[in-house]
């Protein structure tokens, strides 16, 4: 390779490692990031993180590789800091987590809620009905399922079962709440087209339900995906409400305070580092991107992205939160 090349793959790998640098130093400090393209960066700072440290080490090693043909003692001694540096990113790169808020004391759930964007049939059906049975979930909330697909993959098992199907014409998403819960509703009032529905309970002690899934931002264009978030802060208007779904948003993407008068139970419980999407890269790098948000008459008991689904045909993992039931529901 010539030194010209040389200077310019040098280069390259010096500008990444830059951006990289900062994205693990500044990004776990940044919140309510909602303009791209640094809604991106934020999102994905563990991956560009990543990449930042490997290009480290790449420059360090053409740093070694050129002092060992030119005799070049400061590019050693570059390189053994690039190296130095490299180490402190990966062991100590800090991530966005929060105290866990203390858990009922019996550490009992009133209600428990799955959801997993399986990009419509994605996968097989008897797989989500598995993860129902398993873990008992009261409300499923299928993201990227349409009404109709939905009716005939679960529709027969969901009158067999005691659970109500819902969806709606200007919703890509698909809902089962359990019998248990009461009838519901759907209501698409000031939603805006495919960003989802809210499932409106009959008994006032139910949770009105926003089944959400918010268009992904583009590039250089997050506008859409910013009405779509704020219409989920406009449903969630109660304190025994819960918005579910794929926001395509992280903590640090969403207002420190919630959305309405929702708060994120991944973050309340202090499980915001494992990575939901996409299944191709390992969840300690990925993005947490589906979501479970509720209102105050709710203390969350655990919240989990449940593993050992990344071949199971789509990019997402499926989420699983438990939700205990505050003694006084009128809580503000």
């Amino acid at each position: 390779m010539s030194r010209t090349r040389q200077r310019v793959f040098r280069g390259l790998l010096a500008a990444v490692a830059v951006v990289g640098v900062l994205s693990i130093g500044v990004s776990p400090s940044l919140r309510s990031v909602d303009e791209a393209p640094l809604l991106h960066v934020v999102a994905m700072s563990r991956l560009v993180g990543a990449v930042a440290i490997a290009c480290l080490l790449g420059l360090a090693v053409a740093l070694l590789a050129g002092r060992r043909a030119d005799r070049d003692r400061p590019g050693g001694i570059v390189a053994a800091g690039l190296l130095v540096l490299a180490l402190v990113g990966f062991v100590g790169a800090p991530a966005l987590s929060v105290p866990a808020e203390e858990a009922r004391a019996d550490d009992g759930a009133d209600l428990t809620i799955l959801s997993w964007n399986t990009g419509q049939d994605d996968v097989d059906a008897s797989v989500i009905l598995a993860l129902v049975d398993d873990h008992r979930a009261d409300v499923i909330v299928l993201p990227e399922y349409f009404g109709r697909l939905a009716e005939g993959q679960f529709g027969g098992w969901a009158a067999e079962n005691g659970y109500q199907l819902l969806s709606a014409e200007s919703s890509t998403s698909s809902v089962l709440i359990s019998d248990r819960l009461g009838a519901y509703t759907v209501d698409t009032t000031d939603a805006p087209p495919w960003a989802g529905f809210t499932a409106v309970p009959s008994d006032a002690t139910s949770p009105p339900i926003v089944v959400v899934h918010a268009e992904h931002a583009r590039l250089w264009s997050s506008s859409l995906w910013q009405q779509h978030i704020a219409w989920v802060a406009r449903a969630c208007d109660r304190p025994l409400s819960i918005a579910v779904g794929d926001l395509n948003a992280t903590a640090q993407n969403l207002p420190a305070n919630g959305l309405g008068r929702c708060r994120d139970v991944a973050e309340r419980r202090g499980e915001t580092t494992t990575g939901t999407w996409p299944t191709w890269l390992p969840a300690a790098v990925g993005a947490q991107i589906d979501r479970v948000l509720a209102g105050s008459a709710w203390t969350p008991t655990s919240f989990e992205v449940l593993s050992g689904h990344d071949r199971d045909g789509t990019d997402h993992r499926p989420i699983l939160a438990r939700l205990a039931a505050v003694d006084d529901r009128s809580a503000p």
